[in-house]
C-alpha cells in the first residue's frame, strides 16, 4: 500500500527565481498540494503566469515574466520524457504564449534541483544563466549578442566546466525581438511557436545552460522501470515507420486529404510539389535519425545537401510542418531549398512555421499589387523563389526593409501593408496555423478557434480520432468523420484537456501514450494515487486555467475566430467545395459544454467545480 509522500516523487518542490533587473537569484517552495492541483509543465507555467502578471505588462515588457517548467516525468528516464515547457504572454498577441521543446535541457534542469524556472525583469546588457546543481551565475554575454545560435552553443561550451551541459539559446531573431522568435536546444530542438524566443530576447537573455547530478526520488522506483522496459517494446514496434523515415514521411498522406496548406491557403493540392518535397527524396539527403534522451524514436532527422552548392548544409533537417509551410506553402519544390531555409531558421532564431507563413503572405501580397519591388530591396518575390525567400528570413531576422513590418508576424504585418491583406493573413490569436487544414478535418477549425495559445495541433490533437484512435477515458469512443460539426464541441474540449494534461506531464506525444497510460506513470512517479476520474478533471483544470490566463490579458469572445481565408473553398482534389460552416453555432455549443457563459467566460460553478477559485 502507497503512502503519500509530502514531496511528490519526481519532482523537488522548488523553483529557481531570477530577476535580471536586480540580479537577485532565489528559491521559492512550492506546495505539493499546488501540483497535484495543475501537475508541472504548462499547468504550472499558467498557474505562475495568472499569479504573477500584471494585466499592464506588455509581452516584451520587462514585468512579463517568463517561466520554464517541468513535470514529475522528468526525473523517470520514460521514454519521451525528454519534454519541457516555456510559458509567457506571447509576444504575437499578448494572450497565453507556450510552447514545447526537448533534447536534454528539461531532464538537466530537474538534475540541477528545480522543477522550474521563472525568469523576471530585464537586465541592462546580454547576459546568459549558468544553472549548475542548485548553483546560478549570472554571466555577461556582450561578446555572443549579434551571433547565431550555433556558435553561441559552441562559444558557451567552451566556457563551461561540464561538457554534458545542455543549453538553450536564442538567435538574432530573438535579439530584435521578432514576434515569433524560437528557442533552440542542443542543436536539434526548438521551443518555436508563439515568440518565447522574443520574450527571451527583450530580456537581454542570451542562453541557459543548465546541468545536474541528481534526480528527486521517485514514489516508486521499481515499477517505473518495469514500465520502462515494457513501454520501450511497445513503442517500437508501433513508431517503425516513423523511426525509419521521420515526420516527412507524413507528406504523401497528408496530400491526398488535402492536408498540407498550398499558396497561402489558397490550392487544394499539389502532388508534383509534394512529390519532390516527401519522403523519397528525403532520403536522398538523410545521413541519420537524432534522438532526445531515452527516446526510441528517433523523430529528429540529420540531413547533409551538396548540391546545389548555393544550399550546402549539414545538420538537422526539415520537419513535416516546415516542409508544409516553408516549403509547400510557398510553393517552394526544391528540398534542397527548404533544407537550407530550416537551417536559417534554426540559426537565426525562427519558428519555420510562422517564418513560412510570413514569407507566403508576403509572396501574396506582391502577387496582388499590394507589395513591390521598392519595398523588398528592390527585389519582386515570387511564388517559389526560395532565393528570396532566404533574403527575406535575413532580412526579417534584422528587421531591414520588409522584413521590418513581417518580424511583426503577419496580422500586425497585414495591418501595416493595407487593411484588404488581412482576408489572407492566416492567424488565430496572431499565432500562424501549422500544416494541418482545418479544411480536411472540421473539427480542427473549432480547435484552432478556441486554443489558449491560437492555432495549434499539438494542444488538441484532432486528427487522431479522425483516423480510430479513441480516447475512451474521456468519452471519446467513436471515429469522427471528416466534415461535419455533429459531436465536434465535446471532441475538442476533451482532445483539449487530454493535450493539457500532456503538456503538464510534459511527455512527448509521438510515444502514443493512452490517456490510462499517463495516469499510471504519473502515480509511480509521484507516489499519487489519482484515479481516471480525478485525471479527467485535473486534465479540464488545467485547459480553463489557460483560459482564465487570457481572459486576465484581455482575450474575449472575438478572438476565438477563424481567419477569412479557411473559409473560402478550394477548386480542386479531395476537398474541392467543402466549405466549413459557420462557427458561431458550434462555439456556443462548445461554450455550453465547458460550463462558460455565451461570452466564453466560465461560469462560477465551473471555477468552484475545478477548484479554480481558492486556486
Amino acid at each position: 500500500m502507497k503512502t503519500r509522500a509530502a514531496v511528490p516523487g519526481g519532482c523537488w518542490c522548488r523553483i529557481l527565481d531570477v530577476d535580471l533587473t536586480t540580479s537577485c537569484v532565489r528559491e521559492e517552495d512550492v506546495d505539493p498540494s499546488l501540483l497535484r492541483l495543475v501537475v508541472g509543465g504548462s499547468g504550472l507555467g499558467a498557474y505562475y503566469l495568472f499569479k504573477n502578471t500584471d494585466t499592464e505588462d506588455a509581452s516584451l515588457d520587462p514585468g512579463n515574466p517568463l517561466v520554464f517548467a517541468t513535470g514529475p516525468l522528468q526525473a523517470t528516464q520514460l521514454p519521451g520524457s525528454a519534454k519541457w515547457t516555456v510559458a509567457s504572454r506571447s509576444p504575437l498577441g499578448n494572450h497565453y504564449g507556450e510552447s514545447a521543446a526537448g533534447a536534454g535541457w528539461g531532464i538537466q534542469l530537474k538534475r540541477s534541483g528545480y522543477d522550474a524556472l521563472v525568469i523576471r525583469g530585464a537586465s541592462p546588457e546580454p547576459v546568459y544563466l549558468l544553472i549548475q546543481d542548485g548553483r546560478t551565475e549570472i554571466r555577461p554575454a556582450a561578446h555572443l549578442w549579434g551571433e547565431k545560435t550555433s556558435r553561441t552553443r559552441a562559444a558557451i561550451a567552451q566556457e563551461i566546466p561540464r561538457p554534458k551541459a545542455s543549453i538553450a539559446v536564442i538567435g538574432p531573431g530573438g535579439e530584435n525581438l521578432v514576434r515569433f522568435a524560437d528557442i533552440m536546444v542542443d542543436g536539434h530542438s526548438a521551443a518555436g511557436r508563439t515568440g518565447m524566443g522574443a520574450v527571451m530576447g527583450s530580456k537581454r537573455l542570451k542562453a541557459i545552460v543548465v546541468s545536474g547530478s541528481e534526480f528527486p526520488e521517485l514514489g516508486d522506483p521499481s515499477e517505473i522501470s518495469v514500465l520502462r522496459r515494457e513501454w520501450v517494446i511497445q513503442i517500437k514496434e508501433r513508431t517503425q515507420r516513423l523511426n525509419t523515415i521521420g515526420t516527412p514521411g507524413f507528406m504523401p498522406t497528408s496530400e491526398s486529404l488535402g492536408n498540407i496548406p498550398t499558396k497561402n491557403w489558397q490550392l487544394g493540392v499539389w502532388p508534383e510539389g509534394t512529390c519532390k518535397l516527401g519522403p523519397e527524396e528525403y532520403k536522398k539527403i538523410l545521413v541519420s535519425p537524432v534522438a532526445c534522451p531515452y527516446c526510441p524514436v528517433a523523430c529528429h532527422r540529420a540531413v547533409k545537401v551538396t548540391t546545389p552548392d548555393k544550399y550546402s548544409m549539414e545538420g538537422p533537417g526539415p520537419e513535416y510542418e516546415t516542409l508544409g509551410l516553408l516549403g509547400q506553402n510557398c510553393l517552394i519544390d526544391s528540398l534542397p531549398a527548404v533544407c537550407k531555409l530550416n537551417e536559417l531558421c534554426n540559426e537565426l532564431g525562427l519558428d519555420t512555421i510562422s517564418a513560412g507563413s510570413c514569407i507566403a503572405f508576403a509572396m501574396e501580397c506582391f502577387e496582388r499589387g499590394y507589395l513591390g519591388a521598392e519595398d523588398n530591396d528592390g527585389s519582386f518575390l515570387r511564388w517559389g523563389d526560395a532565393d528570396g525567400a532566404i533574403d527575406l528570413l535575413e532580412n526579417i531576422a534584422s528587421r531591414r526593409s520588409l522584413g521590418a513590418a513581417l518580424a511583426e508576424g503577419t496580422v500586425h504585418a497585414a495591418r501595416e501593408i493595407g487593411e484588404e491583406t488581412t482576408r489572407f493573413a492566416v492567424a488565430v490569436k496572431g499565432v500562424d496555423l501549422p500544416a494541418h487544414n482545418p479544411r480536411a478535418f472540421w473539427a480542427h477549425a473549432l480547435n484552432y478557434a478556441t486554443g489558449s495559445r491560437g492555432a495549434c495541433h499539438e494542444r488538441g490533437n484532432l486528427t487522431m480520432p479522425y483516423l480510430g484512435l479513441t480516447i475512451p477515458e474521456l468519452g471519446v469512443n467513436d471515429k469522427q468523420e471528416q466534415f461535419t460539426m455533429s459531436g465536434v464541441p465535446h471532441l475538442t474540449a476533451r482532445a483539449q484537456d487530454w493535450s493539457s494534461l500532456w503538456n503538464s506531464l510534459v511527455i512527448c506525444r509521438f510515444m502514443g501514450y493512452t490517456f490510462s497510460q499517463m495516469v499510471e506513470a504519473m502515480n509511480e512517479a509521484t507516489g499519487w494515487d489519482m484515479e481516471i476520474e480525478e485525471a479527467v478533471t485535473v486534465s479540464e483544470r488545467l485547459f480553463n486555467l489557460q483560459r482564465l490566463v487570457n481572459l486576465k490579458f484581455g482575450v474575449t469572445k472575438e478572438d476565438d475566430v477563424l481567419p477569412r481565408r479557411i473559409y473560402e473553398p478550394v477548386e480542386e482534389g479531395p476537398l474541392a467545395g467543402r466549405q466549413i460552416p459557420d462557427l458561431e453555432p458550434t462555439l456556443q455549443e462548445y461554450y455550453e459544454y465547458r460550463g462558460w457563459d455565451r461570452a466564453g467566460v466560465p461560469k462560477a460553478e465551473t471555477l468552484r467545480r475545478l477548484q479554480l477559485v481558492d486556486l
